[in-house]
């Protein structure tokens, strides 16, 4: 009996872990489509808007830097 009341323990925090990631996830993804709207809107339409510069916010705008070997 005891190990059943260990095993349903378990099972309602697996059960608890699985609501709260579904949650962030879906909020990571209601911001991150936010972010991509206001991005997409302030592009220009047409086929040269591939090569406008990407906004402060983005990663890949950072300037590569190469590590000395000294």
């Amino acid at each position: 009996m005891f190990f059943n009341v260990l095993a349903a323990f378990a099972e309602f925090e697996v059960d608890l872990l699985k609501m709260r990631t579904r949650e962030l996830l879906k909020m990571r993804t209601r911001e991150g489509m936010t972010v991509a709207r206001s991005w997409a809107s302030s592009r220009p339409a047409g086929p040269s808007s591939r090569h406008v510069s990407r906004p402060s916010w983005c990663a890949c705008t950072a300037p590569a830097s190469t590590p000395s070997l000294s």
